[in-house]
Parts: structure tokens; C-alpha cells; sequence
């Protein structure tokens, strides 16, 4: 798969992130009317960011996690995961002996919801603070993505296969809102979002992008009309557009500077914006101006920082120790394949 496609990866994801910003920003800053509608819809950028991973989950797989398993699951858990602990170790510092306001979990696994990434799998409580905890809620469900598809891309292969998949995952989601599963298992509800990936980069693999283009925006005015499952059918729409903007190449350096810094601090900027909207601007009452610019310099600032100084250093540790560990592993192993 050509490199310059991911350019509309870079783009998309970059897209993502400022949706979900836009919904924070526009319900603590107060936006009303017309433009928090706009806003209010930015919520739908988690499913975008679902949908790409799903497509880079299967385009990692085929570039290195077929032949090497163990370091495309620490590649992703390298990528994921320091930042992910920093923020829930910040949020149980905080609201266990600083503000000292942790609700009971009425399902009786507190932390441990999110410290073994179990959100999504175990029952949600109702509550806001442990079915969100802050921005986080969504990690679970991309390691729960990263950790099956790539064992049932075995089964998959095409993209037939890719678009069976996604009728499974439908399936699986209505059984779950028919209450089959008692509660559990509520990633399910978001899983197609992630197969939609899946179906994009078999499309453009295949070359089968206008069978799936149909499909997609036909299934989407399905269920518009029958008026079902709204986020399954944004993020089919998702899907149509990423699609369409497949070969979508910059050419101007500046955009594409812009692109690349966007497409770096995003992840970053995900997690680290609930960080101030939770505990700066839901807990103080600031001049709206005030509260404008700590949403937007202050996460900016707050962003670029962990990304820098916090973030980026633990992952070049953790890379230097996965490179070392591979050349000891190679070096352990040429010995004996000399002898054969």
C-alpha cells in the first residue's frame, strides 16, 4: 500500500482529535445554538478514531505483525500504553488524596477496571467518574481491539472476508442491545466502528473501493431511515470519506508540516485535554475569555509538555529495551541455526 495513502491517515486522525476537543470545549465554554450542534457532534470523533485503527491495525499486521507477533503487540503497547497508566495514575492520585471524591463502584471493581484495561469488558456502573474516568474509557477499547483482530485476520484474508467480519460485529452488537450479555462486554457496541477499518484497508487493498463505497453509503441510509444504531451510521459515513480520500496527497510543505505535527500530539492531546477541562474549568467559575484561553493555549501548552518531556522519553526507553531484547534474541538463536 503506497505510503503518500496515509496522508489521509495523518489527516483523519488529526480531524478525530479536534472533534472530541470540540465537544469538550463547546460544553464547558457553554456554546449554544447552531454552533453547538457543530460542537456536539465532534463526540462521533472517537468513532473516527476506531475506524482508523482498525486500518492500521490490519496495515501493521501485513508491513511486520504476521512475522513478528511479539513486537507488533509491544510496538502497539509501547505506543499506548505509558501515557494511558501516567494519566490514571494522576487521576488516582488526585481524587483518591487530593480531592478525595472516588464514588463507589456499585459493581466492585473500582481501579481495577482500568489498571487490567477491563472497561468495556465488566458492567458499567452509571456513574460518570468510573465509566469515563476522564477521556480514558476508550483506551481499554482499543487494546481490545489491537489484542483480537490480528488473530482473526487469519481467518479474514479479503475483503469479502473483511465485510463478513463486519456483519458479525453487527450481529454481536444487536445480541448485546437484546441484553444477551447481561451488561458485559459494551465494547461490542463500538466494535464496528473498528471493523470498518478492517473493510478500508481490504477495499483499497483489493482495489474493490467502489463495491464498498456503495455498500457503506446504502447501509448508512438504512439505517438513517429506519432511524438505528446513529453512531454506527456516522461512522459508515466515516468510512465513505476516508475511503474517498484515499490518495489524498499535500503538496504544499507547510500543510504538510502542519499535518505531521497534528498527527504527532494527537494521541497526547486526547488524553491530556480532559486533564484541564475536568480539573480546571469543571471546578472553577473563570471570565469566559479566561476559561477560552485555558482550553486552547492551556492544552496546547499541557500537551506539547507530556508529549516531550513525559511521554516521548519513557517510549524511546521502552523501543531501546525492545531492540536490545530482539538483537539478544537473534544473537541467542544464530548460533544454532549456524550449527544446522
Amino acid at each position: 500500500m503506497s505510503e503518500k495513502r496515509l496522508d489521509n491517515v495523518s489527516m483523519w486522525r488529526a480531524i478525530a482529535c479536534l472533534m472530541v476537543f470540540a465537544v469538550h470545549f463547546g460544553q464547558r465554554i457553554g456554546i449554544d445554538g447552531v454552533a453547538r450542534k457543530f460542537t456536539d457532534f465532534g463526540a462521533y470523533g472517537v468513532q473516527l478514531f476506531f475506524i482508523i485503527s482498525g486500518f492500521l491495525i490490519v496495515k501493521s499486521y501485513y508491513d511486520y505483525g504476521k512475522e513478528h507477533p511479539l513486537k507488533f503487540y509491544a510496538k502497539k503497547a509501547i505506543a499506548l500504553l505509558p501515557l494511558y497508566y501516567l494519566v490514571i495514575l494522576y487521576y488516582f492520585v488526585v481524587h483518591t488524596f487530593v480531592l478525595k471524591d472516588v464514588p463507589k463502584d456499585p459493581t466492585g471493581y473500582g481501579w481495577f477496571r482500568y489498571i487490567f484495561l477491563l472497561n468495556g469488558i465488566v458492567p458499567d456502573t452509571g456513574t460518570y467518574f468510573w465509566d469515563n474516568l476522564g477521556i480514558t474509557w476508550t483506551i481499554p477499547y482499543f487494546i481490545i481491539a489491537y489484542a483480537t483482530i490480528p488473530l482473526l485476520l487469519k481467518l479474514i484474508k479479503g475483503w469479502k472476508g473483511s465485510v463478513v467480519f463486519f456483519f458479525a460485529t453487527l450481529g454481536l452488537t444487536y445480541l448485546r442491545y437484546k441484553g444477551y450479555f447481561q451488561g458485559w462486554c459494551y465494547f461490542l457496541n463500538h466494535f464496528p466502528s473498528f471493523t470498518i477499518g478492517v473493510v478500508v484497508y481490504y477495499a483499497i487493498a483489493n482495489e474493490k473501493t467502489e463495491w464498498v463505497l456503495f455498500g457503506f453509503t446504502a447501509l448508512a441510509i438504512v439505517l438513517f431511515i429506519l432511524g438505528l444504531w446513529i453512531s454506527i451510521t456516522y461512522s459508515l459515513l466515516f468510512g465513505v470519506m476516508f475511503l474517498a480520500t484515499k490518495n489524498i496527497s499535500f503538496q504544499s510543505n507547510f500543510a504538510k508540516r502542519l499535518l505531521r505535527v497534528g498527527d504527532k500530539y494527537s494521541y497526547t492531546m486526547y488524553l491530556a485535554h480532559g486533564i484541564l477541562f475536568i480539573h480546571v474549568l469543571d471546578r472553577f467559575v473563570l471570565n469566559r475569555m479566561i476559561e477560552i484561553a485555558i482550553a486552547v493555549f492551556g492544552t496546547i501548552l499541557l500537551t506539547f509538555m507530556i508529549k516531550n518531556f513525559i511521554e516521548t522519553p519513557i517510549q524511546k526507553g521502552l523501543n531501546a529495551l525492545l531492540k536490545k531484547t530482539e538483537r539478544k534474541t537473534i544473537d541467542e538463536f544464530a548460533p544454532r541455526n549456524r550449527e544446522k
